[in-house]
């Protein structure tokens, strides 16, 4: 059987509370986007190239609510054309957000 992906919503650059070594990272999904939001998601307590997830383009002018990034690749679609998610990405530090474009936007970031 398999488990659940758990979510927390985040809305600012930065650590993703409750998500650390160990866990796994599956994806965002865009809860309320600006123009040209982008997220870029890295395993580590800050940003950091080498430790780079999920890249900045990944997620430019995503501008609709309910897009999906998955934690691997660099696709972006609408929700509901999501085939299953992944397995994701274990992650060895943590997970670090960086929001950046206008707006006030927010994601779900899936993790189990």
């Amino acid at each position: 059987m398999a488990t659940a992906w758990k979510k927390v919503r985040v809305t600012a650059t930065g650590v993703v509370p409750g998500v650390g070594r160990g866990n796994t990272y599956g994806g965002i999904v865009t809860q309320a986007v600006g123009t040209t939001t982008t997220v870029t998601v890295y395993d580590a307590a800050t940003a950091v190239a080498a430790s780079l997830i999920t890249p900045v383009t990944a997620t430019a002018t995503t501008n609709i609510a309910g897009a999906f990034v998955p934690a691997i690749g660099s696709s972006v679609s609408a929700l509901t054309a999501v085939p299953p998610i992944s397995d994701g990405i274990e992650l060895d530090v943590g997970l670090y957000i960086t929001v950046g474009g206008t707006g006030s936007p927010a994601f779900w970031v899936l993790y189990k």
